[in-house]
């Protein structure tokens, strides 16, 4: 793999989100302290309405909703300490607006497991399964932050018991710290914790955060503000980022004594999206803008559009994903042309044809590797994830144990794009039929976590369940010819 592909590769994953089907939602997992220094974990659950069936209400107006499952439990035990199971219904409108959902509860500090389910009410076929992990840290006698929440908008809000709202202020949070065009402010809350371990009460310290972009040195924004020293904190920033060209940013934010020590630091990445600014920089440069009528994509034929948007889909940011659904749904050649277009202009706005042909020349590779006669190979689990995040550092491929099908692991010793390191993905062929391997577990964020992989690796020989039966086992017995739990750590 190129150099130029694999940067490439490491940008795209940072706007790759969790989606499923055509059915999308964001799950944010955010932990706060209330004022009794007790921590409690808050659930952000966001659904956009174009991606679920409508349930008509009249001849105009309808509504969408979403049956939502939620566990959590301890990762080392596997103790169940919060559960909980309802219908959350979208507004009625005359078009499909996204909706979301808010909840807290009190967790203490440790390591835990949430699982998830969303299905579509008015579409039981559709359903969306996963897994996050998360951890709970408070440490009395220092400095601590909240989870910073990067906003849409806020608004006054009276409703002081709403939960919704925090210090009489309603925030929308962005989905994916995802910022359009259309946003031209960046609104930051989050809390702080345990000034008075440094601070007597009353006196004062510096507040200093910064908006830098990923890659560079110097910041593109940046500033101090005194503020009060109280037990708890809340800090609300309304910051202009107007001018900001498209791309990934980091909100960092510290404390400082009088002396301009760091005492603490958090920080938050998010994505911007910002075509009018981008398209100044080119004019200021003296370069002639590449223009949709002129570029690279008014050579692609009907089927090479159709198998460059298939090729994409592995790669596009989640926002996009209903877009692009429809978009292949008409297959109206000048949708298709304007979306690619638009696309890799985002990501190379200098040449993007070329990094277009770079990036199919790679799909294409993929296609014949993992090809399984049942679609195109990047959009079997191991082109996907290939595609993804590139080659991997380590393959173990697996056919002949006795009590398991065919099964892959792979090795990223650093997950390109995540920051991730000793991440593993396992693939196996339950069915057995030719190239067909599907994603069974996975340790990287976004990805599916399957704690109870190993049992279904070996579902065909319940002899050596660690239990009486499938259900009921917690692992496996060790022994010859069963070596994923040794290739998964080892390799």
């Amino acid at each position: 793999m190129n150099k130029k592909y694999y940067l490439l590769v490491v940008l795209m994953s940072f706007f790759l989100a969790f989606s499923a089907g055509s059915q999308e939602a964001y799950v944010g997992i955010n932990s706060f302290v209330s004022s009794e220094t007790d921590p409690y974990t808050e659930l952000v659950l966001h659904f956009d309405g174009e991606s679920l069936v409508g349930n008509p209400v009249d001849s105009n107006y309808f509504n969408s909703a979403v049956e939502v499952t939620l566990l959590i439990a301890e990762h080392e035990t596997a103790e169940l300490v919060y559960g909980d199971r309802f219908l959350l219904t979208g507004p009625i409108n005359k078009t499909f607006e996204d909706f979301y959902e808010i909840k807290r509860f009190a967790l203490p500090e440790g390591n835990y497991l949430l699982e998830y389910q969303f299905t579509d009410h008015n579409d039981t076929s559709r359903s969306v399964v996963g897994t996050r992990s998360f951890n709970i840290e408070y440490k009395v006698k220092n400095i601590n932050f909240s989870s910073i929440l990067l906003l849409l908008s806020t608004e006054a809000d009276d409703e002081t018991e709403s939960r919704f709202s925090r210090g009489g202020m309603r925030m929308e949070i962005a989905p994916h710290a995802y910022f359009p065009s259309s946003i031209d402010r960046l609104r930051v809350y989050f809390e702080i914790y345990g000034l008075t371990n440094f601070f007597d009460q009353g006196d004062a310290y510096a507040l200093g955060f910064s908006v830098q972009r990923r890659g560079q040195i110097e910041p593109e924004i940046q500033s101090f503000r005194r503020r009060d020293v109280t037990p708890t904190d809340a800090v609300l920033l309304n910051l202009d980022i107007s001018e900001l060209l498209s791309g990934e940013y980091f909100f960092k934010v510290g404390v400082y004594n009088r002396e301009q020590e760091l005492l603490a630091e958090q920080s938050k990445r998010f994505f911007r999206y910002n075509p009018a600014a981008d398209f100044l920089l080119t004019e200021e440069k003296g370069e002639e803008p590449i223009t949709f009528e002129n570029s690279f994509v008014q050579d692609l034929n009907s089927d090479q559009l159709v198998y460059a948007l298939k090729a994409m889909a592995a790669v596009i940011p989640q926002h996009q994903v209903p877009r692009l659904n429809n978009i292949l749904r008409h297959s109206k050649p000048l949708e298709m042309r304007s979306f690619i277009f638009e696309f890799w202009m985002d990501i190379d706005r200098d040449t993007p044809g070329e990094t277009f042909e770079q990036y199919m020349e790679v799909a294409q590779a993929i296609d014949d590797m993992f090809y399984s006669g049942f679609g195109h190979g990047f959009e079997t689990d191991r082109g996907r994830i290939y595609l993804r995040y590139g080659r991997p550092d380590d393959m173990v491929n697996v056919q002949a144990e006795n009590d398991a099908p065919p099964y892959e692991i792979w090795t990223y010793n650093r997950l390109p794009g995540t920051g991730q390191t000793d991440v593993k993905f396992v693939f196996y062929n339950p069915t057995l039929a030719g190239n067909m391997y599907e994603l069974l577990h996975s340790n990287a964020r976004g990805e599916i976590n399957n704690p109870r992989w190993m049992l279904d690796l070996y579902r065909n020989n319940p002899n050596i369940y660690d239990g009486p039966n499938h259900h009921e086992a917690r692992d496996i017995r060790q022994g010859f010819n069963r070596r994923a739990t040794d290739f998964f750590r080892d390799n």
